[in-house]
């Protein structure tokens, strides 16, 4: 019966923040505390050479969820709450966003990335199809389906060295063409501020 469906908007409190200058070689990972943001498979893949990653995850993440983190001069952890302003410049200084949810019905990491002009590299997979235009707003990296066996649904595991070969891609393409990324972050915000309206 449709009377008893109830829609609801939403739209996250614009996180862009206008003091901070955005830096395209830095990566950003928003892990919380859940366990479907593939961040095994990113330290697997994080060489020495590639651009500094920031992993902000919940107290005792790793000790929680039994993963061994890497210790690489790279690789940055941050594992308390940030408060609002901090967040926010956070994710406006990191250009590049790694929103590898594999089980989810809509990313607030993705959302959240899209309002704060990054770019984002996700699975390819719904719902971030419908958010994102591979190598024109962000980076779609092949993944494998799983089904799920105790919930409704399926995860979309990325491929290791898929997600490696589009980080050297993003990297390529950031020290070949300085506006080509900045260009992706501001479809992004104008993306996002339609969706809202």
């Amino acid at each position: 019966n449709k009377d008893k469906i109830l829609n609801l908007g939403w739209k996250n409190d614009n996180t862009f923040d206008t003091s901070t200058e955005k830096d395209f070689n830095k990566f950003l990972c928003v892990l919380g505390q859940s366990s479907f943001r593939q961040i095994e498979k990113i330290l697997n893949i994080w060489d020495e050479n590639f651009p500094q990653l920031t992993i902000l995850s919940g107290r005792n993440y790793y000790q929680n969820k039994n993963i061994k983190k890497k210790e690489q001069e790279n690789i940055t952890y941050i594992e308390k709450y940030l408060p609002e302003k901090e967040y926010n410049k956070l994710l406006t200084e990191n250009g590049i966003h790694l929103c590898l949810g594999s089980s989810t019905t809509f990313s607030n990491s993705l959302h959240e990335c899209l309002s704060c002009k990054s770019v984002p590299i996700s699975p390819d997979a719904l719902p971030y199809r419908n958010f994102i235009t591979n190598n024109y707003t962000g980076f779609l990296v092949n993944s494998k389906k799983k089904k799920l066996k105790c919930n409704f649904g399926s995860e979309y595991i990325v491929k290791e060295d898929e997600l490696k070969n589009i980080i050297q891609s993003v990297m390529k393409k950031n020290k070949e063409d300085e506006i080509l990324l900045e260009e992706m972050g501001e479809k992004n915000k104008k993306y996002i501020r339609e969706q809202e309206m």
